[in-house]
């Protein structure tokens, strides 16, 4: 099963790759001809040995994890997405851990390191080129493609390729620095290249 596990991940995403396989000698069917969804039997799991955590990092990477799975029923070699990891759910964990040990972890990240394992050596290695300073500046140069959309909007101002206009009318119980502290924590929650809005 593990072969066929293995050459489902070149053609599926992680999540969608099943966790338990089962062999039948013919589908059962409803009197139209279709798949009877009901009368397929469950698919039992095999148990696997679970290696707990061997470290403290492990330990805080595993507890985490637990957390947006709901359940501790996997180990530190167990792939994330057959202990329940989702496209949904891999952003809360994403999350989790870059608040958790200070770096940016993005979802891509997680389909690349699965593990418990594979994740605590992916954020020290995150960690050790960490250090590099930027310094924050009032006025940054805007790039060539900001550029190039800045002359065409002045070249053609009445075209709305690069504008397009809206209009959002908020009624008076819309408390607006409410409104304002949502979107901001909002945007902060989704962090790109770590930089946030106030």
């Amino acid at each position: 099963m593990d072969t066929l596990s293995d050459e489902l991940k070149k053609h599926l995403t992680h999540y969608m790759v099943p966790t338990a396989y089962l062999q039948l000698d013919e589908m059962p069917v409803t009197a139209n001809g279709k798949t009877d969804i009901k009368r397929l039997p469950e698919p039992t799991v095999a148990e696997k040995n679970i290696t707990p955590p061997q470290n403290d990092m492990q330990q805080r990477i595993l507890d985490l994890t637990s957390e947006i799975l709901g359940n501790r029923d996997f180990g530190i070699e167990t792939e994330l997405y057959a202990a329940g990891l989702t496209s949904l759910n891999s952003v809360g964990l994403c999350i989790r851990l870059s608040e958790a040990f200070g770096v940016n972890v993005q979802i891509r990240d997680l389909r690349e390191n699965d593990t418990v394992e594979k994740l605590e050596q992916f954020i020290k290695e995150l960690s050790d080129n960490n250090t590099e300073e930027f310094e924050i500046l009032d006025e940054y140069a805007i790039t060539k493609i900001q550029e190039g959309i800045f002359f065409e909007t002045l070249s053609h101002p009445d075209s709305p390729v690069y504008n397009v206009p809206g209009l959002i009318k908020l009624d008076d119980s819309i408390v607006l620095s409410r409104l304002k502290a949502a979107i901001t924590a909002a945007v902060n929650a989704h962090p790109l290249e770590s930089r946030s809005i106030t």
